[in-house]
């Protein structure tokens, strides 16, 4: 079974946390709360069922809208896709997953489309080898 998650708008990232002094103690603060959030209700609004427990393959497309100037196809400049495919990865933990750690493959991409959006779809991780 594949469960398709559609979360439109501009691809986020996972920044790091951010640090300030306030009192002479260093408080941590997270400047993505509210995009989190929101990733993580459209998620689940998505799943048809309970977070998978079984060893997974998920695949991610991230579509960014072209630029009038740009020509190529794929998106070869800032965000990095590791930061893009770790913001999909926390904020599926017990919503679409109980953990990431049950992910045993990732496809991920950049492109350009007609709309901004991540596509997200997520299986059961089949046999498969590197090739021993």
């Amino acid at each position: 079974m594949v469960v398709k998650i559609e979360l439109l708008g501009n691809p986020q990232t996972k920044l790091r946390p951010r640090f300030s002094r306030w009192k002479g103690r260093v408080r941590t603060y997270d400047q993505q709360s509210e995009e989190k959030n929101t990733a993580r209700w459209l998620m689940k609004a998505k799943m048809p069922f309970e977070p998978f427990e079984c060893p997974l393959h998920v695949e991610m497309d991230f579509h960014f809208t072209r630029p009038k100037s740009v020509k190529r196809l794929f998106h070869t400049v800032k965000p990095d896709v590791d930061n893009l495919v770790k913001f999909v990865l926390d904020n599926g933990n017990g919503v679409v997953w109980i953990d990431d750690k049950q992910i045993v493959k990732i496809t991920a991409r950049k492109c350009y489309d007609k709309e901004a959006k991540t596509v997200i779809r997520v299986r059961e991780a089949d046999d498969w080898h590197s090739g021993d």
